[in-house]
């Protein structure tokens, strides 16, 4: 191999580390996004209803009356929490 070869192909494995070493941790640099996107997803999701069939609507979390919307919301959060940890961990 020629030495422009080598050299080009060393450039090409330096910029694929440097950008490896950019999208690490995703999750720590967009804590503010994430932190917000759990708050939504914790409020929303209790009252969100599922679509069954055309024209009718199913229940929701909170029409099924186990739980109150504070411990809906709770579980929620800790659902969302949970699985933010898992993927931060596996990446």
């Amino acid at each position: 191999m020629s030495i422009t070869h080598k050299e080009k192909h060393l450039q090409a494995t330096i910029f694929k580390i440097e950008n490896v070493k950019r999208e690490q941790n995703f999750l720590l640099r967009h804590l503010w996004k994430v932190i917000g996107l759990g708050i939504l997803f914790s409020f929303w999701a209790p009252t969100r209803r599922s679509k069954r069939e055309f024209l009718q609507h199913g229940e929701s979390m909170l029409d099924l009356g186990e739980y109150s919307y504070t411990n809906l919301v709770l579980i929620c959060a800790g659902v969302y929490t949970s699985l933010c940890f898992y993927l931060s961990s596996s990446f």
